[in-house]
């Protein structure tokens, strides 16, 4: 047998053992008193949390100069690709469908009558002056509106202040009586002297860049962010499937790159209004709502395919098939005067670029507004937005397991 020597055994001190717990008392855990959170998924549609996408800006902005830096990143010709495309466009248009097709276009069409009863024979469609010179030598004037509504109808005898100026405009047309076909410095005179005898603002015919290009400045922004928007999640999979951040922002980004080359063909259009001798109307300053109206147009239809293209990669080759398409029912190389049925323009209004385009026309050149047609394109734009961020948050759970 062993013996052990107790005088070898170490033994805690007294002092430093730990006491007893007492079994009558029950023990208390210091994890007890922190608060239990329960992590549940969330199932339905699911809110938009507006203050995380606040917390979130400088990412959208990070995003944002990320793509307008490398966009034109190892391009001969850079940032004059922006230029380019939209005079490349306006060139084709103007040639195709101005030249070739003679589509008619928005503008006054100055017509001189020997007879008032002649008025009824000119077809109502677009905007037109009519001059009427009767027998007894009194001037009649009649402006028709793009829906065929007269909005002036008056004579000389009506307008005795205008005395003076009524008989320069009839020693003027002395030479001018028909069939004597007008050059466009004699329209620019008549159209110009009946301005100031109405009090009735005109314009003479635009010119079919000077009307092209002013459609072409929403559509490009419209056709490229839509392209770009809804290409964005898949471009992006290997940056969403190893950080967490609002996806919203990749669509947003997608499009707000392209307010850039927006700035710059406004540049441009300021560029074209000065060749052709066009002075913008004071409206141009409802130009930044009309801009702001695009980006919402075109982020709604973005964020759905950008959603829809996640989980079926067929829809890479629906949006060019839907640019197109859209492009042929927008009236950006015709003017919304070229439907005459009213009940037909209100149904393609449902197309939010239907009215946008003819809006950028009348801000810019200040011919009439379509507000029926702006109006319902405005209402479609802000609830297909809405449906659309609400359908983006509902399928975002699920773009990491497909990407």
């Amino acid at each position: 047998m062993i013996e052990i020597d107790d005088s070898l055994v170490t033994k805690p001190h007294p002092s430093l053992s730990p006491p007893m717990a007492d079994p009558s008392v029950p023990c208390h855990d210091p994890l007890d008193d922190l608060p239990v959170q329960v992590i549940r998924p969330r199932s339905g549609w699911i809110r938009v949390d507006w203050k995380e996408l606040f917390d979130y800006r400088e990412l959208l902005w990070y995003l944002v100069m990320r793509d307008v830096s490398v966009r034109y990143k190892q391009t001969i010709l850079g940032s004059a690709w922006a230029v380019i495309q939209p005079v490349t466009m306006m060139v084709i248009f103007t040639v195709v469908f101005g030249q070739i097709a003679k589509v008619p276009h928005d503008g006054y069409d100055l017509r001189l009558m020997s007879s008032a009863n002649d008025v009824s024979d000119i077809p109502r469609a677009g905007k037109r002056l009519i001059i009427v010179a009767v027998v007894d030598q009194v001037l009649h004037f009649r402006i028709i509106n793009v829906v065929g509504k007269m909005v002036v109808d008056t004579d000389a005898k009506r307008l005795t202040e205008q005395a003076r100026p009524i008989e320069d405009l009839r020693k003027q047309l002395e030479s001018l009586r028909p069939p004597h076909k007008l050059t466009e410095s004699e329209k620019v005179r008549v159209i110009t002297s009946v301005t100031s005898i109405v009090g009735h603002t005109l314009h003479d015919d635009v010119p079919y860049p000077v009307f092209v290009f002013a459609g072409l400045i929403p559509w490009m922004l419209f056709s490229q962010g839509f392209a770009k928007a809804a290409s964005s999640l898949a471009l992006e999979e290997h940056l969403m499937s190893k950080v967490y951040f609002p996806r919203l922002f990749l669509p947003t980004a997608g499009v707000a790159v392209f307010l850039v080359d927006l700035v710059i063909s406004l540049g441009l259009y300021a560029l074209i209004l000065l060749y052709y001798g066009f002075m913008p109307s004071w409206t141009v300053i409802f130009v930044p709502l009309l801009v702001a109206l695009t980006f919402i147009a075109t982020l709604s239809l973005g964020l759905m395919f950008a959603s829809l293209m996640v989980f079926y990669r067929d829809f890479r080759f629906v949006v060019p098939f839907v640019s197109q398409i859209l492009l042929f029912v927008t009236p950006v190389v015709y003017p919304v005067s070229l439907i005459r049925n009213p009940t037909y323009r209100w149904i393609m209004s449902v197309n939010p670029m239907f009215g946008i385009v003819p809006a950028f026309r009348s801000a810019i050149l200040g011919v009439e507004w379509d507000f029926p047609c702006l109006a319902i394109s405005t209402v479609t734009a802000l609830v297909s937005c809405m449906f659309a961020i609400l359908y983006f948050r509902r399928t975002e759970l699920l773009f990491v397991d497909f990407v």
